[in-house]
């Protein structure tokens, strides 16, 4: 299954969760959940977070809510195959997307961009990549280790085409 830059709105409503806590619901079911809300049902159950827990969590489904069917579904698939990770895993992704979250937005874009380019070589191609002078310049230490410590947790995405049914 392939996790793509959709995949870090569910992933980062995920990674509010505290490492080792597990939510009630899962997000997906959460996200679900308050969909099939009318307005005012969702306004009640939102009324009773935080007030910056609030506002993150509306933007967060506002971007949810923009996606078209085909990528919601896309997104909930790959959240089902970030569950299938082992627990160490899902924590240890979770502490890297919160890492992610606090960059500022044009640098999580480039890293977006990166990733998802990263995700899609072979092998070799992304370690002569890695280890490229462009690569090496246009990140500094901190982003290489985030990009190279989320390869190496993430699952390989599936060929384009492929599906599981």
């Amino acid at each position: 299954m392939r996790l793509s830059g959709q995949a870090l709105v569910l992933l980062a409503l995920v990674a509010s969760v505290p490492a080792g806590a597990q939510p009630r619901h899962p997000p997906r079911q959460v996200i679900e959940k308050l969909n099939r809300m009318s307005p005012s049902e969702r306004q009640g159950v939102l009324s009773k977070l935080p007030r910056e827990r609030r506002a993150v969590v509306e933007q967060r489904l506002e971007k949810f809510d923009r996606l078209p069917p085909d990528a919601k579904q896309r997104l909930g698939a790959e959240y089902e195959t970030f569950q299938q990770l082992p627990q160490e895993k899902q924590d240890e992704v979770r502490r890297l997307f919160h890492q992610f979250s606090e960059m500022p937005e044009a640098r999580r874009q480039e890293l977006r961009r990166e990733m998802f380019e990263l995700r899609n070589l072979s092998p070799g191609k992304r370690s002569a990549r890695m280890a490229s002078d462009s690569f090496e310049s246009g990140y500094d230490e901190r982003e290489r280790t985030l990009l190279k410590s989320l390869l190496d947790l993430l699952p390989p995405p599936e060929p384009a085409g492929d599906s599981k049914p």
